[in-house]
Formats: structure tokens, sequence, C-alpha cells
């Protein structure tokens, strides 16, 4: 999947503004990348949650802004770690 926004990419959906979508892509991804075992996976697991809750609110221009690197045009984050 190769999308403008790249929480569908961890969420591993296809763009949405259905939240209970995007809730259940959560869940299921949750069970199998835990705090405890890999907070910092986690950790990212919950930012392309809560960015894709408010693309799915309309915020999809905030959500550009506040998650990309003003150094070098692209996102920060290493999500290989997400599984």
């Amino acid at each position: 999947m190769e999308h403008e926004y790249w929480f569908w990419d961890i969420l591993k959906i296809e763009p949405t503004e259905d939240k209970t979508l995007i809730k259940r892509a959560f869940s299921r991804l949750a069970h199998k990348t835990t705090p405890e075992d890999d907070p910092e996976g986690y950790g990212k697991l919950h930012d392309a949650y809560r960015a894709a809750l408010d693309y799915a609110s309309g915020n999809a221009v905030a959500i550009t802004d506040e998650y990309a690197s003003t150094e070098n045009g692209e996102f920060g984050y290493d999500f290989s770690a997400v599984k």
C-alpha cells in the first residue's frame, strides 16, 4: 500500500473515514504489538491510530504537519518494528 498518509500503511487498511474500521484495525494489531513487549512499536501504532482518527474527523492537514519531519520532508518514524 502506498498512500499520502503513512498511518494507513501502519494500520494495514485502506483510507477510510469509518472510525469503527479504524478502531478494529488498531485492536487487531495491538494484540500483536503490546506496550510491554515492544513499547516503541506500540507507540508508533498508537500514533497511527490517533492520526487515522484525526483524518476521519477531517483534520488531515494537521496530521501531515504534526508528524512530518521538516528536515527532509519525510516522516521521522521507522515503522519496521510494527508487526
